[in-house]
């Protein structure tokens, strides 16, 4: 069996010096599987292979077999592929020779990526960090974020660049990522945050200098990091803002600087995020108006400003629309029933209706049920839905002769939910003639004609909305009005 054995060793080892890729493949794979003292030279050779696979199944058998010889090749094996370098770290802390410990250790300073399976090996090695930014590093690498904030201001670089590797795992397409791996990297962010939370302000200025540094690699998410420590600080809302405008900061820089200050909420960011609206592509200007949002009702000025900017994105102006009804602000209801009644021209209608809806204020029903009844497209639908939303009785039976006169299932359900709306909420206030007469409301039906391919004919088919509800809570509340009066 020894013989077998050693003879099986030297005929792999020679093997490994063939030319043709797929021998050197299936003897590194033999020899992996039997590894061998005797076979360490050829090994070593082979982690110059041409081939990636073979470097790597070498450098694995090297340190499967911990022969001291082999740690200067695999030192230098350090600065090879991605895969290849990953095998020589496990081999390196598997042999554990203490040449080995220095080169690990700048691995561990210098590339991020691979801290967590440094550290594993610079243990096998009995190794100790020395000084406060290595205990830093070496904290973040064992995911001991608490731990390595105690080091002060040098764990915060080490530790924004994990944020990052997460990100980079997270959000990268060209290789598969597990749902262990995936709620793993989501644990390492929110813990990363959840430390920065209790540093708070005192990492402020630290972070603010490797969110503005363009030559830090992990600066974008450096300015994530940053909205966490710093809410309500405007000391860093001017440097983030003029970020914005530098030719240093690409588009998804430019996002993650938008979203730091909506988290902000410092009413100071609104000159840049008015800038980027005004002058940047759709989905930056997009972002830009969320988080005008997020400041309040000092951002209505700015809102108005878009929206009667008449060279803008009309999606733009829309979107500040229905930003202006997010924010509630009751000084901006005449002007936005202004736009409801057409009397301002270039404006559309239909996002006047929806942000009136959602600030629910009761001075546009007026307005609102006049709009069932315009002929701008899509219009009548929005504002019977703002109805809904207001809850006012005087919009019953407005609703209700406009769903009657509608052919449309969309329409017609959104009218009739509408009222059911209403009557669910603000029974009392409505008058009994209105009551008397939705409480015999039908449901309503219409003949849908369309091209049928199945049969290859035009076909027609009848349709109905449903009422029943509205009729019973109507009856409900005669009913009830009936009793009272009787007593």
């Amino acid at each position: 069996m020894r013989l077998w054995r050693k003879w099986k060793v030297h005929r792999n080892s020679k093997r490994l010096a063939s030319g043709d890729a797929d021998e050197r493949y299936q003897a590194a794979l033999e020899l992996l599987r039997v590894p061998d003292r005797r076979a360490v030279m050829s090994l070593i050779h082979a982690l110059t292979d041409s081939k990636e696979i073979i470097r790597m199944m070498a450098a694995k058998t090297l340190g499967l077999i911990a022969d001291l010889r082999a740690t200067e090749p695999l030192v230098c094996a350090l600065g090879d592929t991605w895969d290849v370098r990953c095998r020589a770290i496990v081999a390196l802390g598997e042999i554990r020779d203490p040449k080995a410990i220095q080169p690990l250790v700048h691995i561990l300073r210098t590339q991020p990526g691979l801290r967590e399976l440094v550290i594993r090996s610079l243990t096998e090695l009995e190794w100790s960090p020395d000084t406060p930014e290595l205990r830093a590093v070496s904290a973040v690498a064992r995911r001991e974020y608490k731990q390595a904030a105690s080091e002060g201001s040098v764990s915060f670089r080490p530790m924004i660049e994990r944020y990052a590797v997460a990100n980079l795992i997270l959000y990268r397409h060209d290789f598969f990522v597990s749902h262990e791996e995936h709620v793993r990297e989501l644990g390492v962010q929110n813990e990363i945050r959840e430390v920065f939370g209790e540093v708070g302000r005192r990492a402020s200025d630290q972070v603010l200098d490797l969110a503005i540094d363009p030559t830090f690699w992990a600066h974008r998410e450096a300015v994530e990091v940053l909205a966490t420590v710093t809410v309500g600080d405007d000391a860093v809302v001017k440097p983030l803002g003029e970020m914005l405008f530098s030719g240093d900061s690409s588009q998804e820089l430019k996002g993650t600087i938008i979203e730091a200050l909506e988290q902000l909420r410092h009413p100071d960011a609104l000159p840049y995020l008015l800038k980027t609206a005004m002058t940047a592509d759709y989905p930056l200007g997009k972002a830009a108006i969320s988080a005008m949002v997020s400041i309040g009702r000092v951002a209505v000025d700015s809102l108005w400003t878009i929206v009667e900017s008449p060279d803008l994105n009309p999606n733009l102006r829309d979107d500040a629309l229905d930003a202006l009804g997010d924010i509630g602000s009751e000084a901006s209801v005449p002007r936005l029933i202004g736009i409801l009644s057409q009397s301002a021209t270039g404006y559309d209608p239909h996002h006047a209706a929806k942000a009136l809806g959602k600030m629910g204020t009761r001075q546009a029903v007026e307005p609102l049920i006049a709009a069932l009844s315009s002929s701008v497209y899509g219009l009548p639908r929005a504002a019977a839905e703002a109805l809904g939303e207001i809850r006012d009785g005087r919009a019953l039976l407005p609703l209700a002769n406009y769903a009657r006169s509608l052919k449309s299932e969309d329409g017609t359900s959104v009218a009739v939910d509408s009222m059911i709306m209403i009557l669910e909420s603000c029974m009392a206030s409505i008058n009994e003639e209105d009551l008397a007469a939705v409480s015999a409301m039908a449901d309503i039906g219409w003949k849908e004609t369309d091209w049928s391919n199945h049969v290859g004919q035009w076909s027609t088919r009848e349709r109905s909305v449903d009422c029943s509800r509205i009729r019973q809570l109507a009856a409900q509340e005669l009913a009830r009005r009936t009793r009272k009066t009787a007593r």
